[in-house]
C-alpha cells in the first residue's frame, strides 16, 4: 500500500514538471509556457529573436492559479516593452554567463596574436580574454550572483572592490593553501603563495570587468543600471610607495647577511641574483615584465661622458610600443656580475635565465617578497605593498633630481610612458602640478631651477590635459612611417585605445584627444633618445 501511494506521488511529479504552452499569442511571437520547479509553478516568456527568455515565479502549486498569475505578468511585461522602457528582470548571473561564452567562443576563434579583425581593429590577447573569463566565472558571479542589473548600486561596486582586496587575506581565498591549474591538457596543482592585500592595478582589473558585464547587459540586453562613471572606472593617481636609499641600503645589508651564512655556493648567488634585479631596476626603470624577458641579445654596452654604460634594444610591454632604453653607468658593476654567471653565449639566453633552461626565464618575485617581508619594507603602510615594481618609482625620482640637463619628455620616453603620468604616478609625491613656487618651498629649493624648463609645456598641459599623449602619439606613428595627417576619427580613436588601454579615456575625453592631435599639425615630436 505504501509502495502504490508512492508510486502514485512519483507519477504526479512527473505529470507536473511537464511544460504547459499558455498561447497568450500566436507561436509566431513567441513562446509562453509554465514550467514545474521544486514546489511551484515558473512562467517563461521568450520573444522572437531573444536571447534570453523572461523567468518568473509564480509562488504557487495550483495550476489554475499560476496560469492567471502568468497571464497578469505577460500583459505587465508587453506593456513595458510597448512603451519602450528597458527589461528590470535581467540578473547579474544571466548577462555575466552570456559574456563569457562570447568571450570563450572569441578565445576559440583566435588563431595568434597581433591578428586583426576584417574591419582592422586589433584583436584583443588571448590572455586578456582568460583572465576576463576567470574573473567572470570564479569571482564575479558568485560574488553578485542573481542581483539584479538595476539594483546594482555604487556601495555595492565599492564593496566588491574591498572583497577583491582583501580576497586573499581576509576573504573566501583565505583558507586555499593549493591552487589547480589546465596544462597540455592536464589538470596540475600548485601551493598558493601568501601574498597581502591586491595592489591598484588588480583591483581595476575587476572593475573593468564589471564595466563590460554592464555594457554588454545595455548593449544585448535593453538594461540600464544607476552606477556613476567614476565608481568603476578609477584612474591611478596616487603614486605607489618607491623604496628610498637608505631603505634599499638596509635590504643590501640584510640579504648580504643571509648571503654570509648561506654554505652552497648556488643558494649564495641565488640570493645575490635577488639584488641583482633590484639593481637592474633602480638603474634602467624597467617594469617587472621587461625584466623578466630581458636577454642577452638585447644589451650592448655604450660609452658615454661618464665612462661606459648599457644601451637596452627591443624592449616590450603590454599594449606599449617597442623601445630602447639608455640606462645609468651605476649598471656596469651589476651587468659585469651577472655576465659571469652566463651559462650560455647565445643571444637568446634570458639575463634572469632558468636554472635548468637558460632559454626560459626564472621567477624572481618570490625571492623578492621574502626580501622585503624580513627587511619590514613589504608594506608601506598605507595599504599597500611595495615590489620590484617599486624601484622603477626609484629609479624616476632619481632622475627628476640628478638628470642634468633635464628633459621630462626624454626621461618618459626612456622610461615607456608619457610626462602626465610621470607627473601624476611616478613622481607625485615631487608634485610637479604645483607651480614652482609652492614646490620650491615645500619640497627642494633645487628642484625649482630642474624644472624651469619644463614650465612652458607644463603650463599648456595644464589647459589642455592631452597635449602631452597626444604629442607621444604623433612621435610614435612617425617613427614606423604612419600617415597620421590622414587618418579618419576612427582609426585614430582606435590607435588611442590600444596603445592607452580601452578603459583610461571615456567618450567625452577621445574625441577631446582627437580633437587635440588634430590641432597639432606641425609640433614637433620630442627626440626619442636620451641625454648621457
Amino acid at each position: 500500500m505504501r509502495h502504490t501511494k508512492n508510486a502514485e506521488k512519483s507519477t504526479d511529479t512527473v505529470q507536473h514538471r511537464d511544460p504547459i504552452p499558455l498561447n497568450f499569442t500566436p507561436v509566431s511571437e513567441g513562446t509562453q509556457q509554465l514550467y514545474w520547479r521544486g514546489d511551484r509553478w515558473y512562467c517563461l516568456f521568450r520573444r522572437p529573436g531573444e536571447r534570453v527568455p523572461v523567468r518568473l515565479t509564480t509562488g504557487t502549486a495550483d495550476e489554475a492559479e499560476a496560469r492567471r498569475k502568468a497571464q497578469a505578468e505577460f500583459i505587465k511585461l508587453q506593456t513595458r516593452i510597448s512603451s519602450g522602457k528597458p527589461r528590470k528582470d535581467v540578473t547579474f548571473r544571466i548577462v555575466a554567463n552570456k559574456l563569457a561564452e562570447e568571450l570563450e567562443a572569441e578565445l576559440k576563434a583566435r588563431k595568434k596574436y597581433g591578428e586583426r579583425a576584417p574591419n582592422g581593429d586589433r584583436l584583443r590577447h588571448p590572455q586578456t580574454l582568460g583572465k576576463k573569463i576567470n574573473h567572470i566565472r570564479s569571482y564575479l558571479i558568485p560574488l553578485f550572483a542573481d542581483k539584479a542589473i538595476k539594483d546594482i548600486s555604487d556601495d555595492d561596486i565599492r564593496k566588491a572592490k574591498t572583497h577583491f582586496a582583501t580576497y586573499w587575506t581576509e576573504g573566501p581565498g583565505k583558507n586555499i593553501s593549493k591552487l589547480s591549474f589546465v596544462k597540455n591538457g592536464r589538470i596540475q596543482e600548485t601551493t598558493r603563495r601568501k601574498l597581502g592585500v591586491s595592489n591598484r592595478n588588480t583591483i581595476n582589473q575587476y572593475a573593468m570587468t564589471i564595466n563590460e558585464v554592464l555594457r554588454f547587459s545595455k548593449t544585448h540586453f535593453g538594461t540600464e543600471h544607476r552606477l556613476t562613471k567614476t565608481v568603476y572606472t578609477d584612474r591611478l593617481d596616487s603614486p605607489r610607495s618607491s623604496i628610498t636609499a637608505e631603505q634599499f641600503k638596509a635590504i643590501c645589508d640584510l640579504q648580504q647577511k643571509r648571503i654570509n651564512a648561506e654554505k652552497r655556493e648556488y643558494h649564495k648567488w641565488r640570493l645575490r641574483r635577488v639584488i641583482c634585479a633590484f639593481e637592474f631596476v633602480l638603474y634602467s626603470g624597467l617594469r617587472v615584465a621587461e625584466i623578466h624577458s630581458l636577454k642577452w641579445g638585447d644589451l650592448a654596452v655604450i660609452p658615454v661622458q661618464l665612462g661606459k654604460t648599457l644601451h637596452i634594444s627591443n624592449v616590450r610591454s603590454k599594449l606599449k610600443p617597442v623601445r630602447s632604453v639608455v640606462c645609468r653607468s651605476e649598471i656596469m658593476h651589476t651587468y659585469n656580475e651577472m655576465n659571469e654567471h652566463r651559462k650560455t653565449d647565445d643571444p637568446l639566453e634570458y639575463v634572469f635565465s632558468n636554472e635548468f633552461n637558460p632559454l626560459k626565464p626564472c621567477h624572481i618575485n618570490d625571492g623578492v617578497q621574502v626580501l622585503l617581508q624580513k627587511a619590514g619594507l613589504w608594506s608601506d603602510g598605507r595599504g599597500g605593498y611595495r615590489t620590484l615594481g617599486s624601484m622603477r618609482h626609484s629609479y624616476c625620482q632619481w632622475m627628476i633630481h640628478n638628470m642634468n640637463p633635464f628633459n621630462l619628455y626624454k626621461l618618459a620616453a626612456n622610461m615607456g610612458t608619457s610626462e602626465i603620468q610621470i607627473r601624476k604616478h611616478y613622481a607625485s609625491d615631487i608634485n610637479l602640478r604645483e607651480n614652482l613656487e609652492a614646490l620650491a618651498g615645500t619640497i627642494d629649493v633645487g628642484l625649482a631651477d630642474v624644472f624651469k624648463n619644463a614650465k612652458r609645456k607644463e603650463n599648456r598641459e595644464a589647459i589642455n590635459p592631452f597635449i602631452s599623449d597626444a604629442r607621444e602619439m604623433i612621435r610614435i606613428w612617425e617613427e614606423v612611417g604612419e600617415n597620421w595627417r590622414a587618418m579618419d576619427d576612427d582609426w585614430v580613436g582606435n590607435e588611442i585605445r590600444n596603445f592607452h588601454g580601452e578603459y583610461v579615456y571615456n567618450g567625452v575625453e577621445l574625441k577631446a584627444f582627437i580633437a587635440t592631435i588634430r590641432c597639432m599639425v606641425d609640433v614637433d615630436a620630442p627626440p626619442h633618445d636620451m641625454p648621457s
